[in-house]
């Protein structure tokens, strides 16, 4: 909707492509402002070769349609050392208040992610206004977690799934082979999976914490 405002709120670069690129995308198309706010500092560091994703991102939202990404610089797998009211308050300021937050999934492995989930509920309390919550899981992440997925919201991607494929392709070290679930392989058999149970074609799934009209997508 036009005058809107989203904040996709996420973890990691990476994160805002791969669990919910192609409705970002769809929202940017809608007319909607899309505000990628990633807590972490761009640097994954929990691996042999540490990389860097912060020019990935940056290159990933141009593809996608949306506002050049925001990162608040905590230091990757390490959330957990830092008090939720200090992100809160970092993720707050970062952005303008938004109608819709679109965030990590409490149900996956990362704990860096499901922080992200409670520092999300945090700032989408509707104490002064109305604001929508939708969580989306990075693929792999829930069945490694051993919670499944279990979409209750569902937004067509047919016009903006090649788009995330694209985005994706920005991050040469994240995109993985197939059967990894997050080749281009496994994102598409996903977003047709999900599509054909919710009678959409290709489509995203999310866990729909709070909606109003209005103020999804």
């Amino acid at each position: 909707m036009p005058g809107r405002v989203a904040l996709a709120l996420f973890a990691h670069p990476d994160d805002e492509t791969l669990a919910a690129g192609a409705t970002l995308a769809r929202l940017a198309d809608s007319g909607w402002a899309v505000h990628v706010v990633l807590v972490g500092d761009g640097r994954i560091t929990a691996r042999p070769e540490p990389a860097d994703n912060r020019d990935a991102a940056v290159a990933a939202c141009a593809v996608l349609g949306v506002e050049a990404p925001v990162f608040l610089g905590f230091a990757d797998q390490r959330l957990d050392t830092v008090a939720v009211a200090d992100l809160v308050n970092a993720a707050r300021d970062a952005a303008p208040a938004p109608d819709l937050v679109v965030t990590n999934a409490e149900v996956d492995l990362n704990l860096d992610h499901r922080i992200v989930s409670h520092v999300a509920r945090v700032l989408a309390r509707p104490i002064d206004r109305p604001v929508s919550l939708l969580e989306a899981s990075v693929p792999g992440e829930a069945d490694w977690n051993g919670a499944g997925r279990t979409p209750n919201w569902f937004v067509d991607a047919t016009g903006t799934f090649e788009r995330k494929l694209a985005a994706l392709a920005c991050y040469e070290g994240e995109a993985r082979p197939w059967p990894h679930p997050r080749s281009p392989e496994a994102l598409d058999a996903l977003a047709r999976t999900i599509g054909a149970g919710s009678g959409l074609g290709l489509a995203e799934g999310f866990t729909l914490v709070r909606g109003y009209e209005g103020h999804l997508p």
